[in-house]
This record gives C-alpha cells, structure tokens and sequence, in this order.
C-alpha cells in the first residue's frame, strides 16, 4: 500500500503544479497580454527554488532546536523528558509541537533515534541514520555533537547546516559542511533546480512559436524573392519539424514533473521515494565515474569517523564496521562494509578483510600494520579526515564547473536560434541589393 500511497502523492502533486502553471499563465495572459502569461510560467519556476530553500532553511533550524536541547541534556546528564518540558515553554508553537511529541515519545518507551524519527519529520535522513548508529554503539554524545556543532558555527556565519560530514573530529567542519550543503541543492543549487527548467521553457515555447508562425513566413518570402534557405536556418527548420512535437512534450512533462515534486518538498517536511526508484538511483551514482567519487568518499568519510569513536570506547572493529553500514550511505558501499564485518567475523585480519570486501587499496595498506585497538582508532580517524577533504574538495570543484558550463550550453543554443532567424533577413537584404550569395551562415 505504501508504493500505491506514494504514487498517488506524486501524481496529485503533479497536477496542483500543472493546474497552478496553467491558471497563472491564463489568468495573467488574459488581464493583461499572452506574453506576460508566459512570463508568469518563467517567473512560478524562478521562485519555486526559493520558496523550497526557505522551507528548507526552516525545517532545519526547528529539527537542529530540538536536537540542542536533547545534546544539552545530555552533556550535563539531565533527565530529558524534563529538559524537553521546560524548553516547550521558550520556544515557538511549531518546535515547542516536536519538543512536546519527542517528550511523549520518550515517555512512552521510544528510543531517542526512533523517537525524533518520529516526532521531528525535519530531521535530515543522514543525521537520523546518524544517530541510530551512534545510539546503538554507545556514541549518541560523539553523534548529538557532529550533528549540532556544524549548524550553530554556520548559524552565526549565516549559513545553512551541511551534512554531519561537516563535523569529522572537527577536520574540515567548514569546507565538508559547505560543499555537503551545497551539493544537496542548499547554496548554488537552488540554481541547478531553476536554471535548466527555465531555460528548457523558454526554449521550447520560443521555438514552438517560431516553428509555428515566423519559420513558414520566412520561407514564404524567401521564395517569392527567389532566395535560397541559409544553412543554419534550413537545420533549425529541419530539427523543429523532425523532434519539435516530441520536444514539446518532453519539456512540459518534465516541467510539471519537477514543479510537482518541488511543491511536495514545500509543504511536506519528509520526502518519500519508491524503493526500486531508490536502488535504481543508488546502482547508478555508484556505477557512473563522477557520482562514484562523491558517494564513495563522503559514504567512508562518515563511516569511518563513526568507527573510529566505536573503537576508542572499546567496540570490537566488526561490530563497528557493520552499524556504520546502516548509516545514510550508498547501498553498494554499505554492502561492502557489511561484507567486511562479516568476514571479521570469521577471523580476518583487519586489512585482509578490507581488502577481500573491495575496498580502497590506500584503506587496505595503511590498516596493514595495524595490531591494538589504539592504532586502529588513529587510523581510522585519519582515513575518515582524509576522505572528507576530497569529498569537499571535489564537490567543490564540480560546483565551480558546472554553473559556468550549464550557462554555456544554453547560452549556444540560444545563440544558434538567434543567428538561425538573423540569417534568413540579412540573406534577403543580400539579395535584394543585388548581391547574393554573399551571406552563407
């Protein structure tokens, strides 16, 4: 029922999108001009990422509240359903709402994961999944303390929270933080979100009025003056009439898809997903090179700091290894390090077994000479610091590339329409000053 429920969800969210786009477009075009209907459609996408951001920004301050009070309350060793008590009555109605569901939660026999899975519907996946880890380790301070540190340093700089990557033993808490937020779509990419739809829109209805009023006059007058099609003009005839319509119908879909899935986010704080869609999703960043990286180092980065302080406080390696598993990871490197802790399990040395689940060499020779718990820990802790830096590293390098090449590409296919409808005019004022031929774009 679940996978039935969410495919209703979807498709209702689909259509409010379409219904609201169309009502915009119509209302507007019919007050004022059709032009200005277009432009509504233009500007509801441009917003929409915005409106999505601040609901974002929002939910996460309200779930990092919560979190406060509970890491507070745990490092001073006070009793908790009291601690949330006496915060309800300082707080706004909506946090003071979750402060008092995570309370009754806690009363009833919850554990504190289970409970704010439950009671606070803003609480990040990475962190939730985070915390259950860490609950079930005997880590929920080392876990409570990744997740609050990084969101109220950047708090006070204005920022945003970014993943609990941002908190590895205080080793690029800024760097990680920030290109953890910003490659979930929180900084630059609210422009991701937008751009490319806008673009896509104002493409398809300029080339579908060109197709359908300007291109057939253009070859009427060139001719009746006996002119011959400039090439780019020809081509761009020729794709509008071969892909136009499926075009067309592409980019409407696909706008209305993702304008339904934008208002879904607004207005509800958890965001479901089919399973096999997920795993679907999960296959691909692990197979393709770039989202390998990304995943891969951000997955062992958060793992291998939640293992490192498992084995500080005695937890046996395997243990450990296989809880970090359930962390908010890739699927194929969660299966690798399940595979790691069974092979443990069975008597392998530590790098031996690394090594027989897949993983990296550099993960497999320095854990070699590895021999006490002690060692294990500082190795760990480096390994977890190390993948962070490239994880931040390389997302920001993506960042930086991206923007720039998105605007490139359509920047050139607007270039390309613009020199196609320029050319037909000065080929015909070539040949009426009699000087044909001359123009050849």
């Amino acid at each position: 029922m679940q996978p039935l429920k969410l495919i209703l969800e979807a498709l209702f969210w689909m259509l409010a999108a379409a219904v609201l786009l169309a009502a915009l477009a119509v209302v507007l075009g019919w007050l004022t001009a059709p032009a200005l209907g277009f432009l509504a459609i233009v500007l509801a996408l441009a917003l929409l990422p915005l409106g999505l951001r601040m609901m974002a920004l929002i939910r996460r301050r309200r779930a990092m509240a919560v979190l406060a009070y509970v890491d507070q309350a745990v490092r001073l060793n006070l009793p908790l359903p009291t601690m949330l008590e006496a915060a309800q009555r300082s707080e706004d109605p909506a946090t003071a709402h979750r402060l008092e569901q995570l309370r009754r939660r806690l009363e009833d026999g919850y554990s504190l994961s289970a409970a704010v899975r439950a009671a606070v519907p803003e609480m990040d996946p990475r962190g939730a999944a985070l915390l259950t880890a860490a609950e079930r380790l005997g880590q929920l301070p080392h876990a409570l303390d990744r997740l609050v540190r990084p969101w109220s340093v950047a708090a006070g700089a204005g920022a945003g929270f970014g993943a609990p990557l941002g908190g590895v033993d205080g080793a690029g808490s800024g760097d990680a933080g920030a290109a953890g937020s910003d490659f979930d779509g929180t900084g630059p990419g609210a422009f991701f979100r937008a751009y490319p739809f806008m673009m896509i829109t104002v493409m398809t209805m300029s080339l579908s009025v060109l197709s359908l009023n300007v291109i057939p006059k253009f070859k009427s007058v060139m001719a009746g003056f006996d002119a011959a099609m400039p090439r780019s003009t020809a081509v761009l005839i020729q794709f509008a009439q071969a892909v136009g319509p499926f075009a067309i119908i592409v980019a409407i879909g696909a706008v209305i898809v993702w304008a339904g899935r934008t208002l879904w986010r607004i207005f509800y704080a958890a965001e479901a997903s089919l399973p096999r869609a997920g795993a679907l999703r999960e296959r691909l960043l692990w197979a393709l090179p770039v989202t390998h990286r990304l995943v891969r180092d951000r997955g062992l980065a958060e793992a291998f700091d939640l293992v490192a302080h498992a084995l500080r406080r005695g937890v046996p390696a395997d243990r450990a290894i296989v809880e970090a598993a359930h962390l908010r990871i890739n699927a194929q490197l969660a299966r690798r390090l399940t595979a790691w802790s069974s092979k443990l399990t069975h008597g392998q040395p530590l790098h031996e077994a690394a090594r027989s689940a897949g993983m990296p060499a550099l993960i497999v020779e320095m854990l070699a000479p590895v021999r006490d718990v002690a060692a294990g820990a500082d190795v760990f802790t480096f390994l977890a610091r190390y993948y962070a830096t490239r994880f931040s590293r390389f997302a920001i390098l993506l960042q930086s590339a991206a923007m720039p090449a998105t605007v490139l590409f359509f920047g050139a296919l607007v270039a390309w329409v613009a020199v196609a409808m320029f050319a037909p005019m000065l080929a015909l004022i070539e040949t009426l000053s009699g000087s044909a031929g001359k123009w050849k774009l």
